[in-house]
């Protein structure tokens, strides 16, 4: 019954995703001492020009305020808190994969150890890294899209994705690849509000009106989030394009139309109609 109770658990061990990066240092006689890095005994774990965030009025106040507790990391410390995440990854995965003839205690036990103390460590990483996500949200966020908590929350999303990714081994700080992660990714949201294809000849019926459900601007025009595309739509286009790209798609008040219909009123051709469109999209991707 015990040895059952142990087998449940191992098995629950085995089924967490457990990927490292890899590093010469783990398989050397050096390995052990990188588990023996602890941050609060490092003098020099704190870099010199801290970044602040200063209090706000709003409801995220109290929330910046505690971050300020979390001072920006050295680079050597960065590298030996990476280095030892990911050896203890490496660690428990080679228990794992290699696993004592009878499944013990004190072998179970040891695997739980080893993955608490792993999660202690991206959580540290992760503390001092969050005021990062702060500044580069403040520079980023697009208000029309959505709220300042909406994109710290994304924020913090691939703030843990991107401790599980980076590669200290590359040379470049953790900092500049969360910021990269950040930018590649947390506009997804953004960009399924607009149309992501600049030719829409096969999201279109006979008639040149789209009929693709898959289509993030046909979506968005008939979600919650029309009012949000309206708003951008006001901020960036003209009052020609304005008109073209809402009769298109039927937002606000205006009926949807056709290629043909819309190139009728305004009596040009329905290829160029086709055409400005594409430019329509090109202009509201590049505002984002």
């Amino acid at each position: 019954m015990v040895a059952s109770s142990y087998q449940l658990r191992l098995d629950k061990l085995r089924s967490k995703e457990i990927i490292y990066i890899d590093h010469p240092l783990f398989k050397s006689s050096d390995a052990k001492k990188l588990v023996d890095y602890d941050l609060k005994s490092d003098s020099n774990a704190y870099a010199a020009e801290a970044l602040r965030v200063k209090r706000s009025d709003d409801d995220m106040g109290h929330y910046l305020q505690i971050l300020n507790q979390y001072p920006v990391l050295s680079r050597e410390a960065e590298k030996s808190l990476f280095l030892k995440y990911n050896y203890l990854k490496y660690l428990t995965r080679h228990k794992l994969d290699n696993p004592t003839k009878s499944i013990t205690k004190t072998y179970v036990e040891e695997i739980e150890r080893l993955i608490s103390e792993t999660t202690a460590v991206k959580e540290i990483i992760v503390l001092h890294n969050l005021r990062l996500v702060i500044s580069v949200t403040k520079s980023w966020r697009t208000s029309a899209i959505k709220t300042f908590e909406d994109w710290i929350s994304d924020g913090n999303y691939w703030l843990f994705k991107a401790a599980d990714k980076f590669d200290i081994s590359r040379g470049y700080k953790f900092s500049t690849y969360l910021m990269w992660a950040m930018r590649m990714n947390s506009w997804k949201r953004v960009k399924q509000t607009i149309v992501t294809k600049d030719q829409f000849d096969h999201d279109s019926d006979e008639n040149g009106r789209p009929c693709d459900r898959s289509d993030p601007l046909l979506l968005a025009s008939k979600s919650d989030d029309s009012h949000q595309l309206r708003t951008i739509i006001a901020k960036v286009l003209t009052s020609k394009e304005q008109w073209i790209i809402n009769s298109r798609y039927g937002l606000g008040e205006h009926k949807e139309l056709t290629l043909a219909e819309i190139g009728a009123a305004l009596r040009v051709s329905k290829e160029r109609i086709r055409q400005i469109q594409a430019k329509i999209i090109l202009k509201l991707r590049k505002y984002l």
